[in-house]
């Protein structure tokens, strides 16, 4: 789905399989009103609130989508 932010194991933020910055992010998702949150299933809930409280989220719709990545891919 798209469009959809995920967040790789070496914590590089990917704005539909493109990099972006978290401070660049608000800029990026201007005009969105829904946003799919991508991340691997066994994701702690910690990192996935704080995901999710970041302020270029603030008012968009979330929809979280579960990934199940083969071992090795980030």
């Amino acid at each position: 789905p798209q469009p959809a932010l995920r967040v790789a194991e070496d914590g590089t933020w990917l704005l539909d399989d493109a990099e972006v910055a978290p401070e660049m992010l608000s800029g990026r998702l201007a005009g969105i009103s829904l946003l799919h949150l991508a991340l691997p299933a066994e994701t702690p809930a910690e990192e996935m609130i704080a995901l999710m409280e970041h302020p270029a989220l603030a008012g968009l719709e979330l929809r979280l989508v579960t990934l199940h990545l083969p071992e090795g891919q980030p």
